[in-house]
């Protein structure tokens, strides 16, 4: 049961359930000899536990049993916090999961016991792939457990345990994986409260999982399990706002999260000290030690981010996990494509002709008191002047000149986001002047020296820069960066300056699935006679979404979890979902749960989406605006390049397949809920042939809203797209003239994000 101590020096209680508390979280006074409360001391105002409505364990049983429910215990994986994680498999699928089972010295404890439920209740509500997936809540005999995928990698505090500081890129890119599955719960309005290392788990591929939702809070609706004062979270990577106990935001993740990156960079936390006492008290009071001092390899760029991160000041903080995302991207410079190699040419253009009036000015002030030979002279080296000390002083101090920053281009060090120095640009500037215009300087001398006539040394100059030019460019490669001879030498390279905006929600493609079962949607005519089940294992079958002969689904209920299911039933001669279509854990991929027989039928239960089929988007919305459209292209692209590669891709290939959720993204479901026509499905042919087919339809649609048949001939898109979009749309319109594979329209629509 909960126990509380008494603060002697501001009289506040603080409730705690394992070891007793040092300290105050409230005033940082140390807690000895401190009292436990008498009811003359309680607050009335305190918040009341309410009883949980799960049983606990009798305190009598001595040791978790063998078998859970459905699930076989294996072997231990882990313990802490208030459970114990056990490898299990699930019986009659042989499928390997996790099963976290609240420990016995919590199990009495009925403010633990409803934590431990509402800890399953709240991870359940994530569905996204860089979140530990919760595959159902229980209670077995009075073993409250919870059943989630298994993580058979090792967590990031263990690779930077066995391979020490991670280099800076491989940092960024496990960061980057956490901070999209906390905008997940962040959209929920869940703040997960206790992000570390070891609360982030790695895939076989490398990528990030976070898991262990045990301290997150709801905002929607607050946890009465929370108690004012008492400090939650693991000491080295709390917040300051943690720590003093005081109102607890989307900042505090952030917090986190900045002080996780600290530690994948040097191998330490913010701060640390001989016990946790003294850590939480550095963390509030003492300042951020140097993270290059730690390791001098992390660049300028990326210790400002994480220091901006890890401010106290909330004011000073990033206001949230987007804000920081966008920091990090923007450390590391993209690629330059050859689109953004024009840009540079007009950029350059546009700064040599601002420093061309500059030489116009000064010829025409010399022109009444200075001899012509000499005034032009003058004028060349005022050019040369201006030349240098124009662009050395913009792009060394704010990263790029008056024509790159209009183009959205910026000078930076190789292989980071940032000024290069002084020196370099200096350099640069140098070098590329010599290429460029010290022709003129030279022939301008001639002139006045009489050596060359005014026209001879026209012509020098003129020759002079033309052959400098394609000399600087000549090493100019994709390979490179399209990097030319004055950057090889000073070590800099020009990049794209900002990413693209923001994703939009789309307003349409959300309560679809209550609209479609309350009648506002035409339902699927079932049989005369034909009723449906109350209940398919352990789910609730709320309404019929399809039926045919063939196969039917059904909108099913986990009712422990409150999440919708499809229930796809089909006949028990059809082939079964393969295991490499079961274990997709994409975010594109609707997510299948379980399987089994009922009657006639075998089904798959399948969570279900929370948007709505592309075809009722754009019937409802009308068409899509290119951003939108960018965005459900690059995730169905993916998807179906994904599905062609491990074997996956549906049978039977349509539009409506395309699922829209409400922040535009997109995923590919397996069967489709609204009738097409069968010469607008795609049913034969190589995988690769069949979702290129399937993107032409999907761009017809979203972008001109036209249904168009596999195999018509191609047209032109009436929509309003910039011209790298159309080109690279009519190429796949083109058909066999067009893309070979789903990859390849993929990269060249991501070459295309990049331009814009």
């Amino acid at each position: 049961m909960a126990m509380q101590v008494l603060c002697n020096q501001c009289r506040r209680t603080l409730e705690y359930l394992a070891e007793r508390p040092s300290f105050c979280s409230y005033c940082g006074a140390p807690l000895t000899g401190a009292k436990t409360p008498t009811p003359a001391d309680h607050d009335p105002d305190a918040p009341t536990v309410l009883p949980s409505t799960l049983s606990v364990v009798p305190p009598a049983q001595p040791a978790v049993p063998e078998r859970l429910g459905d699930y076989r215990l294996l072997r231990q994986l882990g313990a802490g916090g208030m459970g114990t994680v056990y490898e299990a498999e699930e019986i009659g699928t042989g499928r390997r999961v996790a099963v976290k089972v609240i420990s016995a010295s919590f199990a009495a404890s009925a403010d633990a016991v409803e934590r431990f439920r509402q800890e399953g209740l709240i991870a359940s509500m994530l569905t996204h792939p860089r979140c530990v997936f919760v595959i159902k809540t229980d209670n077995d005999g009075g073993w409250p457990y919870i059943v989630m995928e298994l993580m058979e990698g090792s967590s990031l505090k263990d690779l930077v345990e066995r391979r020490g500081p991670l280099p800076p890129e491989e940092a960024i890119a496990k960061i980057l994986d956490v901070i999209e599955g906390l905008q997940a719960a962040h959209r929920l309005e869940i703040i997960h409260r206790d992000v570390k290392p070891s609360n982030c788990f790695l895939e076989s591929d490398g990528r990030v999982k976070v898991g262990d939702f045990g301290l997150a809070k709801s905002l929607v609706k607050e946890a009465h399990l929370t108690k004012t004062g008492a400090f939650v979270g693991t000491p080295h990577f709390a917040s300051p706002e943690q720590v003093r106990g005081e109102n607890i935001q989307q900042q505090t993740d952030v917090y986190s999260v900045a002080a996780t990156l600290f530690y994948l960079l040097t191998g330490k936390p913010p701060f640390w000290g001989s016990d946790p006492t003294a850590t939480l008290a550095r963390i509030v009071s003492d300042p951020l030690p140097s993270l290059r001092s730690l390791n001098p390899k992390v660049p300028l760029a990326l210790e400002r981010v994480v220091r901006r991160g890890l401010e106290r000041d909330l004011a000073r903080r990033y206001a949230n996990l987007e804000e920081l995302r966008q920091a990090l991207l923007h450390v590391k410079p993209g690629p330059l494509t050859q689109t953004g190699l024009l840009k540079r040419t007009a950029a350059f253009v546009l700064d040599a002709g601002l420093i061309w009036l500059v030489g116009q000015l000064a010829l025409a002030v010399m022109a009444s008191f200075v001899p012509s030979r000499l005034a032009n002279l003058i004028d060349q080296l005022v050019l040369a002047g201006s030349f240098i000390a124009y662009f050395t002083i913009t792009e060394a101090s704010a990263g790029a000149s008056l024509g790159k920053a209009l183009l959205r281009l910026r000078v930076t060090a190789l292989s980071w986001m940032e000024p290069p120095g002084w020196g370099a640009v200096l350099v640069r500037s140098l070098v590329c002047y010599g290429f460029w215009g010290l022709g003129a300087v030279l022939a301008a001398v001639g002139q006045w020296t009489g050596q060359l006539s005014d026209e001879t040394a026209g012509i020098a100059g003129w020759l002079w820069s033309a052959v400098g030019a394609a000399a600087m460019c000549t090493p100019m490669r994709a390979r490179n960066q399209w990097r030319g001879l004055h950057e090889l030498v000073s070590g800099t390279r020009v990049a794209h300056a900002t990413r693209p905006p923001p994703r939009q929600a789309l307003s349409g493609s959300g309560g679809w699935l209550l609209s479609f079962l309350g009648g506002r949607r035409m339902r699927p005519a079932m049989p005369a006679g034909a009723a449906l089940p109350e209940s398919i294992a352990g789910f609730t079958v709320r309404g019929a979404l399809s039926w045919t002969e063939r196969d039917k689904v059904l909108l099913g209920e986990d009712v422990s979890l409150g999440r919708r299911v499809f229930l796809w039933l089909r006949g028990t001669t059809a082939a079964p979902l393969d295991a490499a279509r079961r274990s997709i854990g994409r975010r594109t991929r609707l997510r299948w749960l379980a399987c089994g027989r009922q009657g006639d039928w075998q089904w798959d239960a399948i969570l279900a989406p929370q948007g709505c089929p592309l075809p009722e988007l754009i019937h409802s919305e009308g068409v899509l605006e290119w951003s939108e459209a960018r965005v459900l292209l690059e995730d169905l692209a993916r998807e179906l390049a994904a599905a062609c590669a491990d074997g996956t891709l549906p049978h039977v290939l349509s539009p409506a397949l395309v699922w829209v959720q409400t922040d535009g993204r997109a995923q590919l479901a397996d069967v489709a809920l609204t009738s097409e026509s069968e010469d607008s499905q795609i049913t034969g042919g190589a995988d690769e042939q069949r979702a290129l087919l399937l993107l032409r339809q999907v761009v017809a649609l979203a972008l001109d809203g036209r249904k168009i048949r596999p195999h018509e001939p191609p047209a032109a898109l009436q929509a309003d797209l910039p011209d790298d979009a159309r080109a690279c749309l009519m190429r796949l319109m083109a058909g066999e003239a067009g893309y070979r594979r789903v990859a390849d329209f993929a990269e060249a629509l991501a070459r295309v994000e990049a331009e814009e």
